[in-house]
């Protein structure tokens, strides 16, 4: 069996020279880990998001949210993702100067870019802030999460991780343990699978880097050996 732990690090550090654009795509980029903590800690108030032009709800460009603690950066967007393999939609609080440098979500987004919002809320509920929507869509909402936590760390040996350590759910009708069953066909086929899944969520999204593929393509590598060996087995 292959011994995936070994795989599971993170790139090399770039030197300390100065970064093309700034904090964001460095390793210790706090500012990058506030960011997805703000994000995380934005509430969006899913009956409060609205079309200021009174038009087809589906089409509305603003959603209200509570605000993260003041320490935190503000989201600029919101972003309205929709899943095409399922049909299913998620709201997501986003900043701009990230995602436009680690995707092409900003440079081609399934909608225009709605104007800046209008001067709302009042000032006894300063807690919420509007944020102009932005929609996209990417296939699988099985990985989605994996990608999002890329997006904001770029931490490949958590892709890494997620990916080879992942716990398929036991077949009910298998003898095995289910720790066994981590090892059959079944389950490393459907590990394969997920990571066809983010690859395609990644090429939709633009979240294109030599580090990102790199660390799929270790992730395949190493499935794809364990399932050679299986095939192998004697019946």
């Amino acid at each position: 069996m292959s011994d995936a732990n070994a795989l599971i690090q993170d790139d090399p550090a770039p030197d300390a020279s100065p970064q093309p654009f700034g904090p964001f795509l460095t390793p210790s980029g706090g500012l990058r880990a506030e960011c997805l903590e703000a994000a995380t800690r934005t509430t969006i108030q899913p009956h409060l998001v609205y079309d200021p032009d009174g038009g087809d709800p589906t089409a509305r460009s603003f959603a209200l949210c509570i605000a993260p603690p003041a320490t935190l950066p503000l989201p600029t967007h919101v972003l309205h993702l929709t899943f095409s393999a399922c049909g299913e939609t998620l709201l997501l609080p986003i900043h701009q100067t990230i995602w436009a440098i680690k995707t092409r979500l900003f440079a081609r987004p399934d909608s225009p870019l709605p104007p800046p919002p209008p001067p709302w809320p009042p000032p006894s509920r300063r807690n919420l802030i509007s944020l102009p929507i932005v929609r996209f869509s990417v296939p699988f909402k099985t990985v989605w999460s994996i990608l999002y936590e890329y997006v904001h760390t770029g931490s490949t040996a958590a892709v890494l991780a997620d990916l080879l350590a992942h716990q398929v759910p036991p077949s009910p009708l298998s003898s095995e343990p289910p720790e066994v069953q981590q090892y059959q066909m079944g389950a490393l086929i459907a590990k394969l699978e997920r990571i066809r899944r983010l690859w395609h969520d990644a090429v939709a999204l633009g979240a294109e880097n030599e580090e990102l593929w790199e660390a799929l393509a270790r992730a395949w590598g190493v499935l794809l050996a364990e399932l050679t060996e299986k095939l192998e087995e004697p019946v």
